[in-house]
């Protein structure tokens, strides 16, 4: 988590200098960083999903509270609560989110495919 920490802080640094002076070599350099925060972030959750597994295993489940209230944590902690609009907006209504995610994912498969942007 400390070297995290440390890759954001020299994300963060190189991407200032960006707006302030652009460069090929720095824009090289940010995406090296955002690399290097994806494969460190990968590390950080799969060593909380080993932590979590591991407390099951060593625990049971033994249908109790505590895995109960582990489970509506999760629950909650997975829920999405609201969207940003393209036009900046942050909507929560139910009905208006499913709309605007059929639309979104209506448009985005039946799109014809672009080559990535590399």
């Amino acid at each position: 988590m400390k070297k995290k920490r440390t890759v954001l802080a020299c994300l963060h640094r190189v991407q200032l200098e960006l707006e302030r002076v652009g460069s090929e070599s720095l824009v090289r350099l940010e995406k090296t960083l955002q690399v290097e925060l994806n494969e460190v972030s990968l590390q950080e959750e799969l060593l909380w999903f080993q932590n979590s597994r591991e407390k099951w295993v060593k625990f049971g489940d033994r249908n109790s509270k505590f895995f109960h209230a582990q489970t509506l944590s999760r629950i909650r902690r997975n829920k999405i609560w609201g969207l940003f609009f393209l036009d900046g907006t942050w909507q929560t209504d139910p009905s208006l989110l499913q709309v605007k995610a059929l639309c979104f994912f209506t448009q985005l498969f039946s799109s014809k495919m672009l080559p990535p942007i590399s």
